[in-house]
């Protein structure tokens, strides 16, 4: 994956979606703990929420990955969501359509500058 605007763990993160993708018949994500099992450096045991966070929202805004849906308990809680992994990045219109959120995501990171997810330098 050649993509100038993410970073290794980025890639990994694709990558490794790719391979559970590809071992599961492609209707089953990895799971947050199963992805930070697999972005552990070398010296921990595995990497933070917050990292596996970032390497999502990265994905998303950069149109590798779509969040088509939430899916929610009678209560309202999340209890999972469907992704689309894309081989190649998709174009901002087919970003919204297959992401419903995935605008306000983008005004959020751009307006608020996040910086912790490296988004801002990636975008402009």
């Amino acid at each position: 994956m050649l993509e100038s605007r993410l970073s290794p763990v980025d890639k990994l993160t694709w990558m490794m979606i790719r391979l559970h993708a590809q071992q599961n018949e492609g209707a089953v994500f990895p799971t947050y703990d199963d992805l930070q099992l697999q972005l552990a450096t070398p010296h921990s045991d595995k990497a933070s929420r917050e990292t596996v966070s970032r390497a999502l929202l990265m994905l998303r805004l950069t149109g590798w990955l779509s969040l088509c849906h939430r899916v929610r308990d009678k209560r309202g809680r999340i209890r999972g969501n469907i992704y689309m992994l894309h081989d190649e990045p998709v174009n901002a219109f087919d970003a919204e359509t297959l992401d419903p959120r995935w605008m306000d995501v983008l005004e959020k990171v751009v307006i608020t500058k996040i910086r912790v997810c490296g988004a801002w330098p990636a975008l402009r």
